[in-house]
């Protein structure tokens, strides 16, 4: 029979032996930075670092997105950056996206900007800097709304794109 002693002792060793393993396993873990803040905020501006590996939807007005250097954002079942900002005025929107790391949409667009309705225009504006990469089936697609297509509604969608990457 072991001694109160000698069986506190294994214990002590037991939980120290299953703490290093778990330290060791979260460090393995890859980290998985997101952009921040997800869901974006009107007129604020979303951070990607790191590794984002299911894209970035912008739904709010004014929104900037700036991709870090070294930071990648990718998506597969979605463009990797997708805007979809509902217009809340006749003035429309602009979305400024500065990228410095890479986008990548894998087997899909890179960045798609969907058209907004009624006599509004939808403006992105695109910056890449050098270093910085933007790739996918189309790099950046401009998507007018299926009621636009028929010329019943003057709405209108354009980009600006500066590209040194």
């Amino acid at each position: 029979m072991q001694s109160v002693h000698a069986r506190s002792v294994r214990s002590r060793r037991l939980a120290l032996t299953c703490g290093s393993s778990l330290a060791a396993l979260a460090l393995a873990t890859p980290a998985h930075a997101q952009c921040v803040p997800e869901p974006t905020t009107v007129s604020g501006t979303t951070t990607c670092t790191g590794t984002d590996s299911d894209g970035l939807r912008v739904t709010t007005s004014r929104t900037t997105v700036q991709v870090v250097a070294g930071a990648t954002v990718t998506a597969s079942a979605r463009p990797a950056i997708a805007i979809d900002i509902p217009p809340t005025s006749f003035a429309g929107f602009f979305a400024p996206v500065n990228i410095a790391g890479q986008v990548r949409g894998i087997g899909q667009t890179g960045i798609s900007i969907f058209g907004p309705t009624n006599f509004n225009a939808a403006q992105l504006v695109l910056t890449i800097a050098p270093g910085g990469s933007l790739s996918g089936t189309n790099g950046v697609r401009l998507v007018p709304i299926p009621g636009n297509q028929t010329g019943t509604q003057n709405s209108f969608v354009y980009a600006q794109i500066d590209n040194a990457g």
